[in-house]
């Protein structure tokens, strides 16, 4: 659904988002050239390897409907280095749903060695609940409070390092189907390349 955003706010998402502010708020797609995360970084796994480190992160948004989303992310690392994108939840909730869902991931994707989570949300608003819903769930995982520095394309630098250098997979699973067709991550990633060509 829509949603309003004061001249200030645009002009901050403007800034975090970098390249994809005109392809995500004006339909204006850039060139690749000038992408935070070019094409040819993608890697695509079937299924993840066993024997995995796994480790997960939040990005909470305190107000449910207010422009941004929480996110919850499972990694896994293997020993080579490698981070395969696990799960990842995303959506405007409120603290009661995303908090349960961050206990869902954290059950599923168990023996998680440490989750990392804002400071000053954590300190400020959902430190005490988080905690409650957790010990009601018997679910137990270390979480590192990190504090909030620098902008998002700032903090995103170590990632955008690991993807160039091939580091990074994302689960090539099913995302659409309709009738007899089943399309996977990559397939719909490589079938939208060749309609952009196409098109230019």
């Amino acid at each position: 659904e829509p949603v309003l955003m004061s001249r200030e706010t645009l002009a901050k998402k403007r800034v975090e988002m970098a390249s994809t502010f005109n392809s995500q708020m004006l339909q204006n797609p850039s060139p690749d050239e000038d992408a935070y995360f070019k094409k040819e970084w993608f890697r695509w796994y079937d299924a993840a390897p066993k024997h995995l480190s796994k480790y997960g992160a939040s990005d909470f948004a305190v107000t449910a409907k207010g422009g941004d989303f929480t996110v919850h992310v499972v990694v896994g690392v293997d020993p080579d280095d490698n981070l395969y994108i696990l799960d990842i939840w995303r959506k405007q909730a409120t603290t009661d749903i995303w908090i349960d869902q961050m206990i869902g991931l954290m059950q599923k994707h168990r023996p998680i060695y440490l989750w990392v989570a804002p400071a000053d949300q954590i300190k400020r608003s959902v430190g005490p609940f988080l905690t409650k819903r957790m010990a009601e769930a018997r679910t137990y995982v270390a979480i590192r409070e990190m504090s909030e520095a620098g902008d998002k394309p700032t903090k995103a630098r170590s990632f955008q390092g690991r993807m160039a250098t091939g580091k990074v997979y994302f689960p090539d699973q099913e995302i659409l189907v309709f009738e007899d067709r089943r399309m996977t991550y990559g397939e719909l990633y490589a079938a939208s390349n060749r309609l952009v060509h196409g098109l230019r």
